[in-house]
């Protein structure tokens, strides 16, 4: 309780008047000017400078007066409106004094008397009076009626909204912490850093870094944002008369999102960090911050996902992914009720029955939302998904009709070449998808000049017997940057369009480059002429397209290959495309070329096996086609 001093007010403004009433004697008097100062300091009881003294003895009575009044009506409001001896409460109250001065029509040296007399007059009035603060809170406590909290009783309903009584009344009971311990805080700060760790790490360790490419980066975090808001929606919309109803959220829409569009690795370090932040959106403990059955269920269903649209090399697999999310998120639904079943109660079948439902209903949705956004990254971000492969792969693609209606020896070779890398790739962990799909349209270049490529002429005459070798291997040499051209047209995605530019790497076209020579015996004939320009290839799709497209060129001029010779054959090529540094500039390990090799051998075995025979020796020059 604080009290105001009204007698100090009187007091300050009593000698107020006092200084100028003395101040107007003086000046009507004829006594010099140092004794009129020196009169008026005997009797103002406040330090003031020189400089107001001698403007105050050289002001008129009738100026005096005028600022007289203005001193005492300026000191008696503000001392009226109280000033507080704490805090700022003198410093405030003196700064009212400019702005009192400021609607003044008073000269500048009756400014200066004013200002200081008023700031010197204005002293704190307003005390905190103890005593009277006791006396009144005796007061208060006497009128406030007990509140008596039987045992026993409901302070407030499950599910029920939380009144400000019955707040007031768990508070009374010690039920609500009066001030927040920061340890839960820090400790979720922790797990925060840990998950986002985690999450960069993985990035990090990917066969690319993915923390070096931007594009990847913003996917990841657009994905984490997409399913977040997706989990926070559902979290704002469930409903209390139905328990866990949060289970319908699409738990495994972000993990099956970056399954596949960046790695498995990728997807399943961001289902621990999806499903952390889904035990705490849904959360309804008072005693953890994070809700284990929701964890549970968003990390089975992620899981799942991540594992199931993985293998999305048909269509109908997304039935298959659907089936695969939903049972894993209802098993983990059941489990979680299980759990927290009440010793000795019965079984909660309701409950148990409406979680599986709504976990099977979240893992459809979670299915759906991710087909449905796929096709929105993919464009966006220019990621090659599975689902996007076959799309591509469908006979139907205005390219592969012109591939098969134009070139139909060239098309048959990229449909052997398919199978042949697919298998490949798959043997060594590559993307067995994308190398079948890459073998499609590597060659799609050739429909520009079709006649002048062996497989398209079919027993007739090949227009390279009339053409110079130089002027044959342009012709050649340009097919594969042909083929990129027309894939941008179509909008065919970058790695298919890298398989088309780089599966012949730097190879020399050996066949017109002897010829050049056998024409030109004594002048000079440069390999770099006849050396495709290139790249070498960059990932293992495009090797083995590379590696499988000079093997089915090769094989196609052996009548009868006997196993031995096809592994003979494919070794060679291997080692020649080894030799000639054709895999400098791709992962691929001297194991991995191994089992491609074998793998291929393998597969053509499958081919030829109802035409093969098994002479004891049987020897053939495929140099021509292999140079291919």
């Amino acid at each position: 309780m604080f009290r105001r001093d009204d007698r100090i007010t009187s007091n300050q403004l009593e000698v107020l008047e006092r200084i100028f009433a003395e101040a107007k004697a003086l000046a009507s008097s004829n006594r010099p000017a140092a004794e009129r100062i020196a009169r008026l300091k005997a009797i103002v009881p406040y330090e003031l400078s020189d400089e107001v003294y001698t403007a105050m003895v050289r002001l008129s009575p009738q100026t005096l007066e005028a600022a007289r009044a203005i001193t005492v009506n300026t000191v008696g409001q503000i001392m009226l409106e109280g000033v507080p001896d704490q805090g700022t409460g003198v410093k405030a109250a003196r700064a009212k004094v400019d702005e009192q001065l400021v609607r003044s029509d008073l000269g500048r040296s009756a400014r200066t008397v004013v200002r200081a007399l008023a700031l010197a007059s204005v002293v704190p009035n307003v005390f905190y009076d103890e005593a009277e603060t006791e006396k009144r809170r005796e007061l208060a406590r006497s009128l406030v009626k007990p509140v008596t909290i039987e045992q026993g009783t409901v302070l407030v309903e499950k599910g029920a909204v939380v009144t400000p009584e019955g707040y007031r009344k768990a508070k009374l009971l010690g039920l609500v912490e009066a001030s927040p311990s920061p340890w839960p805080m820090l400790g979720l700060a922790g797990l925060a850093a840990m998950l986002v760790a985690i999450l960069w790490t993985t990035l990090a360790s990917t066969a690319k870094p993915a923390r070096r490419d931007n594009r990847t980066l913003l996917m990841v975090t657009l994905i984490a944002v997409v399913q977040v808001v997706a989990l926070k929606a559902i979290a704002l919309w469930e409903s209390r008369p139905y328990p866990y109803f949060g289970f319908v959220a699409p738990a495994a829409l972000g993990a099956s999102l970056m399954a596949a569009l960046v790695s498995n690795r990728v997807a399943l370090a961001g289902s621990v960090l999806f499903a952390t932040l889904a035990a705490l959106l849904y959360n309804e403990s008072f005693e953890l911050p994070l809700d284990f059955r929701y964890a549970l269920v968003v990390l089975a269903g992620s899981v799942a996902g991540v594992y199931s649209i993985g293998r999305m090399t048909q269509r109908h697999n997304i039935l298959y992914t659907g089936f695969a999310v939903s049972g894993a998120a209802s098993a983990a639904a059941a489990i979680a009720v299980l759990l927290t079943a009440r010793h000795g109660a019965a079984l909660p079948w309701t409950e148990l029955l409406l979680a599986v439902g709504f976990a099977f209903a979240g893992g459809w949705l979670s299915t759906v939302l991710t087909v449905g956004l796929l096709p929105f990254f993919e464009n966006a971000f220019g990621v090659l998904s599975s689902v996007r492969l076959l799309a591509l792969s469908n006979p139907n693609h205005p390219l592969l009709r012109k591939l098969l209606t134009e070139t139909p020896g060239t098309y048959h070779h990229s449909m052997v070449v398919a199978n042949l890398a697919e298998a490949a790739a798959e043997a060594i962990g590559a993307n067995g998808l994308l190398a079948r799909v890459g073998a499609y349209y590597h060659d799609i270049g050739k429909t520009k000049r079709p006649q002048y490529f062996i497989e398209n002429q079919y027993g007739a005459e090949n227009p390279h017997d009339r053409l110079s070798p130089y002027l044959s291997k342009r012709i050649i040499l340009a097919h594969p940057y042909d083929g990129v051209a027309m894939l941008k047209a179509y909008k065919i995605p970058k790695p298919i369009r890298d398989i088309a530019e780089q599966h012949h790497g730097t190879t020399l076209l050996k066949y017109f480059y002897h010829k050049a020579k056998q024409q030109n015996p004594g002048g000079e004939v440069r390999e770099e002429d006849f050396r495709y320009p290139g790249p070498k290839a960059q990932t293992k799709e495009a090797a083995i397209v590379g590696i499988c497209d000079c093997v089915e060129a090769a094989v196609r001029s052996m009548k009868r290959p006997t196993p031995g010779q096809l592994d003979q054959l494919v070794r060679r090529i291997v080692k020649d495309r080894l030799d000639d540094g054709q895999f400098h500039e791709c992962d691929l390990t001297l194991k991995e070329l191994e089992i491609i090799s074998r793998t291929i051998v393998e597969t053509l075995i499958g081919m030829f096996h109802s035409r093969i025979e098994y002479p004891t020796d049987v020897r053939r020059d495929e140099s021509t086609a292999a140079a291919r």
